[in-house]
């Protein structure tokens, strides 16, 4: 046993010196590198609810003593490309959007590379709590001068290859509580800037106003935190009988259409409109922004309606418990997280959190029933 574990030790040890040569070669391979100057790369390359989370967070960096004269560069995943562009171009002075399924091409570090030193970063920052290896691999890339990260846990990353990727970089540490990851952000920047950020909240600022409009966003990025479709169907048929004058919108990527039109044939109801894939990010938002009330799997969608102080019922299987959901709090005060009845005692206990917030939830969605997110339904609507 001992001989198999060093051979896949010494797999993955060679599977990244391998990289690490490759990525010699598009760091300083026919690239002339500008001197360093008042620039500042942040990386932020996971999901849409991730950056809901940290996005106000750049503010802070822009108005802080430190870096108040520097300019902010973010390199971010395409997904929420519209989002960031629309919102946050007050803060930030240049964009960089990267596919991640590019990102598996060196031709794509390459090209990356060329960009990062014609551009002469003095610092980078990554501070994803759970980076993937495109996050450690893009900060071994930017030749910057100064390389912070977080030094988080090792859920998308093997620890001996973080540590290879990282060796010329300066981690911070924001221990291994509990903690909703709006808290870690906050005390990741608190240790960066040296000073501590006014932000409260992951606020986004634009109008908002109420309608008799429930949206339902049915999707999630792993079929494990998907509630089945016969179930928000019947759970918009008691809305509708219970609370008269409300019209329904499922919303969603082009991928949610299908799932969409399996709970729309399901419905006794008919004022429903599949809306999956016509909005992009922008034009979600300010859906979300007049709707009475929210409905969700824990997705990127659900994080825009907490930011936008909405009426919201957050579905979940338990996955990254007290992590990205229920909010604290301090935080949110219109919202109820929905889980099964074996999840909810299990999420008593402290050990049983900390297994959810470092492993996925292999708990059935189908365990929660109709009746009960009716119930917190129920709690919301006046």
């Amino acid at each position: 046993m001992s001989s198999f574990l060093e051979k896949i030790k010494n797999k993955i040890n060679n599977s990244a010196t391998s990289w690490k040569v490759r990525f010699q070669d598009a760091r300083f391979s026919g690239v002339s590198r500008a001197s360093a100057s008042k620039e500042i790369l942040v990386i932020k390359i996971d999901s849409i609810g991730d950056y809901i989370l940290f996005r106000n967070f750049l503010k802070s960096i822009k108005e802080s003593k430190k870096f108040k004269n520097y300019r902010i560069t973010l390199l971010g995943n395409v997904w929420y490309k519209e989002f960031a562009e629309a919102f946050d171009r007050d803060v930030v002075d240049e964009f960089i959007w990267v596919d991640l399924h590019q990102l598996k091409k060196i031709s794509t570090f390459n090209s990356l590379a060329k960009k990062f030193h014609a551009s002469g970063f003095e610092y980078v920052v990554s501070p994803s709590y759970s980076p993937a290896i495109e996050d450690v691999r893009l900060l071994y890339l930017c030749g910057a001068r100064n390389k912070v990260f977080h030094k988080g846990n090792d859920l998308n990353v093997k620890a001996c290859l973080r540590e290879k990727y990282t060796s010329d970089a300066y981690a911070i540490e924001t221990g291994h509580r509990l903690d909703f990851e709006f808290y870690r952000y906050r005390d990741f920047f608190q240790k960066f800037l040296n000073e501590k950020p006014r932000v409260t909240d992951s606020r986004i600022a634009i109008p908002i106003s109420d309608s008799k409009t429930v949206l339902i966003c049915p999707g999630a990025n792993s079929l494990l935190r998907k509630w089945p479709a016969p179930m928000f169907a019947e759970l918009i048929d008691q809305i509708h009988d219970a609370y008269a004058g409300y019209s329904f919108f499922i919303v969603g990527s082009s991928s949610d259409w299908e799932t969409a039109d399996q709970i729309i044939n399901k419905c006794i109801s008919k004022n429903i409109s599949n809306q999956c894939g016509k909005q992009n990010l922008v034009d979600l938002t300010k859906l979300v922004a007049s709707c009475g009330l929210f409905i969700s799997n824990d997705t990127g969608p659900y994080h825009i309606a907490m930011a936008l102080k909405k009426k919201a019922v957050c579905i979940s299987n338990g996955n990254n418990y007290q992590r990205f959901t229920p909010y604290p709090p301090e935080l949110d005060r219109q919202s109820v997280t929905v889980l099964s009845d074996k999840v909810e005692t299990l999420m008593m206990d402290a050990a049983s959190i900390a297994i959810s917030q470092s492993h996925l939830s292999q708990e059935k969605m189908s365990d929660i029933p109709v009746e009960k997110v009716f119930k917190a339904v129920k709690k919301l609507l006046p």
